[in-house]
């Protein structure tokens, strides 16, 4: 990743933001393996201090920082809506940088777990919750009027990020390690998977359509016959889309109540997650055979 975002000359507001996601994967990284030296007595095991640094590197600056940099291109291109506001995009991710450079400070200088971390915390909280608003109000105004499976998935991370924001603040103030894995549990398999499942549906079925829009233009342009390229949202039909958020829905709450009643839910929690992900590799499947089938008499004839 390194090389390929050394290697771009893009001007996009995105790129920042990538490069700064880059970097708080190294970090998350190096502190991961900081502590697995720990665990296996070669380093101190500084817990839960460096577990609290690379909880946020990996979270916040890697996985939140990538969303946010990727959603000021994705949201308005695929959803119709309105840009995010220049200021916006300029200063979100590094205001969220600075302010896990601050709370790595504060730990590595002996000052965790004090009012100043948690007051940081709240601050990250909060810039987390912006960005969620704002791409919640974004939709709400769209230009596009059809129901799409994209923005159901973004909408939908949304509202979990809001969730995470909620508890994250509860957590700080009530110190309940509860509420910490809850938060965690809502920030990974309810954000950022509903997010990275509706890019992937999105993405596949825009690269399958480009693919065989390209291959049927060029029959053409060499004067032999094209052949119909189905349309992008036929790719991956809404059904599947559909299927697939309310298994989401379905994983979700039954995760939290597992969190809640381990004994009761956490069995359940695990065929719906099982049954999600067998049926997300099951639509990935479907469209690249579908691909295939019709890419491979195309490459034949040319």
């Amino acid at each position: 990743m390194i090389v390929a975002v050394a290697a771009s000359d893009s001007r996009s507001d995105s790129v920042p933001g990538i490069h700064l996601a880059v970097f708080s994967l190294l970090v998350t990284l190096v502190l991961g393996i900081l502590l697995a030296a720990g665990s296996t007595g070669f380093l101190p095991l500084w817990r839960p201090m460096i577990t609290d640094l690379h909880l946020s590197w990996g979270l916040v600056g890697w996985i939140a920082v990538l969303v946010m940099s990727i959603a000021w291109q994705v949201v308005p291109l695929f959803q119709i809506t309105e840009p995010y506001p220049l200021w916006f995009r300029r200063s979100l991710v590094p205001v969220v940088f600075l302010l896990l450079c601050g709370k790595s400070l504060l730990v590595l200088t002996g000052n965790g777990d004090t009012p100043a971390q948690s007051f940081t915390d709240l601050l990250l909280a909060l810039v987390l919750l912006c960005f969620a608003l704002l791409t919640l109000r974004l939709q709400l105004h769209t230009r596009r009027r059809v129901r799409d499976n994209h923005r159901d998935f973004w909408r939908l991370g949304m509202l979990h990020l809001i969730a995470v924001c909620l508890c994250w603040v509860a957590a700080e103030i009530t110190v309940n390690p509860l509420l910490d894995l809850l938060t965690a549990a809502l920030f990974l398999l309810g954000f950022a998977m509903a997010v990275v499942t509706g890019m992937l549906l999105k993405i596949i079925s825009f690269l399958i359509w480009l693919h065989l829009s390209e291959a049927s233009n060029a029959l053409v342009m060499s004067g032999k016959a094209g052949f119909q390229v189905p349309k992008m949202k036929s790719v991956i039909s809404n059904r599947s889309g559909d299927s697939l958020l309310m298994l989401l829905i379905l994983g979700q709450v039954l995760l939290v109540l597992a969190i809640v009643h381990p004994a009761l839910f956490r069995v359940p929690a695990a065929i719906s997650w099982l049954g999600y992900f067998l049926l997300l590799g099951g639509v990935v499947v479907c469209a690249f055979t579908r691909y295939g089938k019709i890419a491979d008499p195309a490459q034949d004839r040319r």
